[in-house]
């Protein structure tokens, strides 16, 4: 499952979503589903190209029918760049890229059937695939 930009959206090239850190933020900071998970420690912005490289740890050491993995992030936010060496004006550039802003507390993706070694193995090494700072959570 390769993450797709999305097919249609009504404002495509929209500003860089800038954090405000005195706001509280209520969505998907528990648990929802898994008994582990991974929860980002810092904002940030995540690419489709990192949680795929995710992703793909946990497919090729997941049984089919033993595990189940959950992501929340998807990428649906675009990143506008102009080329180089192009004069100011003349409107804003293309759509360079795809991401997702993710908040302090954030559960980016949560596992389901494995052992207690094993999640925590493929956890931490997911953890480095991705560009901000997370940490292991565990349900009790």
């Amino acid at each position: 499952m390769l993450f797709n930009p999305p097919r249609y959206k009504k404002n495509i090239r929209k500003h860089l979503i800038v954090f405000n850190l005195k706001q509280k933020y209520s969505n998907n900071f528990n648990l929802k589903y898994g008994n582990y998970g991974l929860k980002c420690l810092e904002e940030g912005y995540i690419s489709p190209n990192q949680l795929e490289a995710a992703r793909r740890i946990f497919s090729k050491n997941i049984k089919k029918n033993f595990g189940q993995l959950w992501i929340f992030a998807k990428p649906n936010f675009s990143k506008t760049k102009k080329p180089n060496e192009v004069r100011m004006g003349k409107g804003k550039g293309p759509v360079k890229g795809w991401y997702f802003p993710v908040k302090r507390g954030f559960v980016i993706l949560e596992l389901t059937g494995v052992s207690y070694k094993i999640a925590i193995l493929l956890l931490r090494i997911a953890s480095k695939k991705l560009s901000i700072r997370t940490s292991i959570v565990c349900l009790k």
